[in-house]
């Protein structure tokens, strides 16, 4: 009967295996087996030899097995390969094989007529057909339809995506009541569309809630028997139609619909060009890691698969089995059912959980309720959430409300320790140590002489001073008077620190003769430390009795701007306050801790570092970024802290240091924090693995939250996949939200939106602005909350810790410094010799994020400006750590086909630099020639001439440090970093290692250099 019922595989092998084969279960076996698993659990335990792959040169193509369970008990098992088959040929073979049986056990012959033509027969028209006109046409209409299409969605997966391919893959099925059924039947008929075309609306409006993308492509396979006599079949006639729709412009499920169903008309009317034919004119780009042109499928069957069929004398039932592969990334397929829908999710296991299927059967099911309530609602503001996931989002995972002592502000906590412990050391500075008292007389007399000169409520004090204790006294005496701190970097551009100092209305300028004279005229009273000193120093020491108002302003931090402006973000002392307090609650910190400051003052975070340990009895090291680079300052801080907080590309390099020393020199550090960019997971290792004993904990928050506002510790056995955002710490909520304000379920990307007590209270001087970032917070029962928007995207996972998936805008972090890419094109617009530029950051050697410009001279002439002229223009507007390191030129920028920058098909930069002012002069000397080659190693470029500037070709401080360790073991000594700083081209730097070499040998003995000498020293 099998045979006879395959007499359409046109001579193809058949191999029928073990037809008797028997399997005894005892009753406890069977009992094992739940119900709806009994007989598959079965078959996967003994029919290994049906499930090896086919080998498609020899064959055989079809297995046959016949398992015997009991006595009245069987399996049929048939494997045929797909290419030779398809669903619907099931069908075929099912429906022929009862024919057959029952005429076979009555002793009577075939009832089959026979079929008008074979499968290759059908396969010699298809290919005839290739050639013809017919052909050519539907051609052009699949090239019209998918012009300009992504060929990738990008939907957010659990696990990153294999560099190649497999198809592992599993199936969840769920089953939607017959109700749900019924009314999509009669929304259908009242639209006059099918119930394929509802439901495809709806898996596009899922998978655009998903993905946040608007031009979606899905695959659809299609019988593709459009001619009666391929109905009897048994054959591969399945087609792949691709299906394009655009949910740009937020229409409502019945605008949608009627899109859809013009979609489905054409691609039907067009279905017969098959999709191996498609891929091969379309060309997209080779892609092993995915499917060409469509990565998820859609498959609806409108009538039920059969569930018995009558032999003569039996009944048999299917035994649904999952072969354990997905064709596609994600397979919806929905079958009617006498009880409703059973919904079908088949996914491949390297990218998606289980978890995530399950609730994405769940989300699709809210989806379809809620389109038949109401079709006239907007795609974007159709539910996902059950209401149990809703409760989860909104109210369990912000629990966060905790009471902290609110009589006090961070200049009185400051004060308590001051009082207590007069003696203890504050503050660590080069090989001083400075008390608690002894900081706190010094902020006082700050605090007297700033309120002599008018500082009180809200007065802006702008703060130009380089590291030192100074400058930490003028910040506690600026807050103890009332006033605003205002932190000017000396490194920043004159007319940058002018901008600030206008925009704020700073009133009194605190600094040093040397830096006050590269700012440009301003209005506000100067008070020179040199000049002033002693006017100070009478002032009185003791605490000053002045109450501040918790919604008083503490300090302002500009932060990069779109506009090409920077913009000020304004945080009052309750918001630092809990900050302060959740960091050291969250943290642990105590009163033994020190902790170093290395973030420029000019950043938020350094307050974090600075106020923790003051508020709570313990140390803080002075100690700048750039300083701690060198390895015997970053050996003084491995050393003397207990706490590190530092961004990722700073981590590197200090658990590498602490690597190269010996353990007991970091035995007291018992807690890594890193944070200020994000954080990749291999790093953690790292971190783990350089100091075992420390905990490692990642921190998130941007200036307009406070500094920080969530944390996750991470244990040394965890095993991390994504970059982490973590949870919430005290008094504060994270929202994560869509483009439309709806929360976002777990799994899905969504904006990080940020409410509580930390959130600052707004922009200085940009109330348009502050009303667009700080939004009122919906879903919050106090009616005055609110939800800093921070253009970061984030996803939950499935125990409600947050992980960081990227930007929604064009705002990037180099090296921990915020940078808003906006500001650096418009400051190169200004450039009269640009017409265009784009700026972007990229990582074409992994861990080396680069930020690189994209220039378009405004005449042929144009191209020929120089590296070195393009970055003193550019320095003059921009602090250093938005500078670029490299600049290329193109002739266009290239364009997506909807106008757009085509970011992808930007250039890798040439680092060999032909623009350089200088002309190529080789390096000559054995010092030049050794420090030319750990050059072009490090910064990856072919040559390096005796005048080229080590900053122009791509250098940064970070990779300064790998050169310093690089000329260490090269030429045995050791250059601080100021020296390459100060001497940058490979002539200048060469000079200064023969120095130093020369330095080194004349304090040595004879047979020392004489042995050094013979060494190659």
């Amino acid at each position: 009967a099998f045979r006879t019922t395959l007499q359409s595989v046109d001579g193809l092998p058949v191999q029928v295996i073990a037809p008797e084969l028997k399997l005894t279960l005892t009753p406890i076996a069977l009992q094992s087996f739940p119900e709806a698993e009994r007989y598959a659990e079965a078959l996967r335990l003994t029919t290994e030899d049906f499930a090896r792959p086919f080998d498609l040169a020899r064959g055989p193509l079809v297995r046959v097995g016949l398992l015997q369970l009991a006595e009245d008990d069987h399996v049929l098992y048939v494997n045929m390969h797909h290419t030779i088959t398809d669903r619907w040929s099931g069908a075929v073979f099912e429906k022929e094989l009862v024919i057959l049986y029952q005429a076979f056990a009555m002793g009577q012959p075939s009832p089959l007529p026979e079929l008008p033509i074979q499968f290759a027969d059908y396969a010699v028209w298809q290919r005839e057909r290739m050639n013809s006109e017919i052909y050519q046409k539907e051609l052009a209409y699949w090239k019209k339809k998918l012009s300009g299409a992504p060929f990738i969605i990008d939907f957010p997966t659990d696990y990153p995506r294999p560099p190649i391919q497999n198809f592992n893959g599993e199936r969840v099925y769920v089953n939607y009541a017959k109700s749900l059924l019924d009314g999509l039947k009669e929304l259908s008929r009242r639209e006059g569309v099918t119930m394929f075309m509802t439901l495809m609306a709806a898996y596009n409006i899922l998978l655009y809630r998903y993905t946040r993308q608007e031009d979606i492509l899905v695959s659809a396979p299609i019988g593709n028997r459009i001619r009666p006599e391929t109905e009897n079949i048994v054959g591969y006639l399945l087609n792949l139609l691709i299906l394009r729709t655009d949910l740009s412009g937020n229409p409502t499920f019945r605008e949608l619909l009627k899109q859809e169903q013009e979609i489905c008309i054409g691609a039907f009317a067009h279905q017969e060009l098959p999709f191996g034919k498609l891929v091969q004119e379309l060309k997209p780009k080779q892609d092993p890691s995915r499917n060409p042109i469509a990565q998820v499928a859609f498959l609806y069957l409108d009538f039920p698969e059969t569930t018995s069929m009558e032999f003569l004398g039996l009944t048999a039932r299917h035994i649904d089995i999952d072969n354990g592969a997905s064709r596609f990334d994600i397979t919806l397929s929905m079958t009617e059912t006498s009880e409703g829908f059973t919904v079908c999710l088949e996914y491949i296991t390297d990218l998606f959980s289980r978890d995530r299927m399950e609730r994405m059967a769940k989300h699709l099911e809210v989806l379809l309720e809620a389109i038949i309530a109401n079709p006239d609602a907007r795609i974007s503001q159709l539910p996902l959430l059950s209401r149990e996931e809703e409760r989860q989002l909104r109210d369990e995972w912000h629990d966060t409300a905790t009471t902290f002592p609110q009589t006090s502000l961070m200049p009185d906590l400051f004060e308590s320790h001051a009082e207590r412990q007069p003696e203890a050391t504050a503050l660590l500075w080069e090989d001083e140590r400075i008390s608690y008292g002894a900081l706190n007389h010094r902020a006082n007399q700050f605090a007297r002489h700033l309120q002599s000169l008018g500082v009180g409520t809200e007065v802006k004090v702008g703060v130009l001073l380089e590291r030192s204790p100074e400058l930490v006294a003028a910040l506690l005496g600026t807050l103890k008077a009332g006033g605003v701190y205002l932190p000017l970097d000396p490194q920043y551009p004159r007319e940058r620190l002018g901008f600030m100092m206008e925009d704020a209305g700073v009133s009194v300028l605190i600094t040093h003769a040397g830096l006050y004279e590269q700012l440009p005229p301003h209005q506000a009273g100067i008070v020179d430390l040199e000049t002033s000193r002693g006017r100070i120093e009478q002032e009185g020491i003791e605490n000053l009795k002045l109450r501040i108002d918790p919604e008083q302003a503490a300090y302002i931090i500009y932060t990069s701007g779109s506009t090409g402006r920077p913009k000020g973000v304004v945080v009052e002392h309750r918001q630092l306050l809990n900050t302060l307090q959740a960091g050291q609650a969250a943290l642990n910190f105590m009163s033994d801790d020190c902790m170093p400051c290395l973030a420029p003052f000019s950043f938020d975070i350094s307050l974090f570092e600075l106020l923790i340990p003051l508020i709570t009895g313990g140390r803080c090291l002075l100690a700048s970024g750039r300083e701690v680079l060198d390895a015997s300052a970053a050996s003084k801080v491995l050393k003397e802290a207990t706490v590190i907080h530092a961004v990722p590309s700073l981590m590197r390099r200090l658990i590498g240091l602490a690597v190269e020393n010996r353990a007991e020199q970091h035995a007291r550090l018992r807690q890594l924090l890193v944070g200020g960019d994000a954080v990749p997971p291999e790093l953690i290792e790292e971190m783990h693995q350089a100091i075992p004993s420390a905990q490692v904990t990642v921190l998130y928050g941007p200036t307009e939250a406070a500094m920080v506002c969530a944390s996750s510790s991470v244990a040394r056995e965890q095993k991390l996949l994504h970059q982490l955002v973590g949870r919430p710490m005290s008094n504060t909520v994270i929202r994560l939200l869509d483009q439309q304000g709806n929360l976002v379920p777990v799994g899905i990307d969504g904006e990080l939106c940020i409410g509580g007590a930390s959130v600052a209270r707004g922009y200085l001087n940009r109330l348009e602005l502050t009303a667009q970032k700080f939004a009122p917070d919906p879903f919050s029962k106090d009616a005055s909350a609110r939800l800093y928007r921070t253009g970061d995207l984030g996803r939950y996972l499935s125990d409600g810790t947050i992980i960081f998936t990227g930007r929604s805008d064009e705002q990037v972090k180099v090296r921990g410094f915020r940078i808003e890419l906006g500001e650096i094109e418009s400051a190169l617009k200004e450039h009269e010799g640009i017409r265009e530029c784009i700026a972007l950051t990229r990582e074409d050697t992994p861990g080396d994020k680069r930020l690189i410009a994209y220039l378009v001279a405004a005449t042929p002439e144009g191209s020929t400006l120089n590296t070195s002229e393009l970055r003193g223009f550019l320095k003059a507007r921009v602090p250093e750590y938005m500078l670029p390191s490299a600049f290329v030129f193109l002739e266009q920028l290239p364009l997506t086909p909807n106008g757009k920058v085509d970011k992808k098909a930007l250039p890798a930069p040439d680092l060999e630099r032909p623009e350089l002012e200088t002309a190529f002069v080789p390096p000559e000397t054995p010092t030049e020639q050794r420090l030319a080659v750990i050059w072009t190693g490090l910064l990856g470029i072919n040559r390096v001439g005796l005048f080229d500037n080590y900053f122009e070709l791509g250098g940064d401080s970070l990779l300064a440090t790998r050169l310093a360790s690089q000329i260490r073991k090269v030429f045995e000594v050791e250059l601080p970093l100021k020296d390459l700083f100060q001497h940058p081209t490979l002539a200048e730097l060469s000079a200064i290692i023969e120095e130093a070499v020369m330095t080194q040998m004349e304090e040595m003995s004879d047979e020392e250099v004489e042995e050094s000498l013979q060494g190659g020293f």
